[in-house]
C-alpha cells in the first residue's frame, strides 16, 4: 500500500510540474526543467541542420 501512496505522489507531482512549471519553481526554489529545454533546444537545431542539408540535396 505504500508503494502505491509513493508512486501515486511521483505521478502527481510530474503531473503538476509538466502543467505548472512557474508553481513548481516557486515551490522548490529552483527551475527544475532548465535541462530539459536545453536539450529540447539542442534536438529542435539538430532537427533543423538535418532539414537544411535535405533540401540543399
Amino acid at each position: 500500500m505504500s508503494k502505491l501512496i509513493a508512486y501515486l505522489v511521483v505521478v502527481l507531482g510530474v503531473l503538476m510540474a509538466s502543467y505548472h512549471p512557474k508553481e513548481v519553481e516557486a515551490i522548490i526554489g529552483f527551475d527544475a526543467f532548465h535541462n530539459v529545454r536545453m536539450m529540447i533546444r539542442e534536438m529542435e537545431a539538430g532537427f533543423e541542420r538535418v532539414l537544411r542539408t535535405l533540401q540543399s540535396l
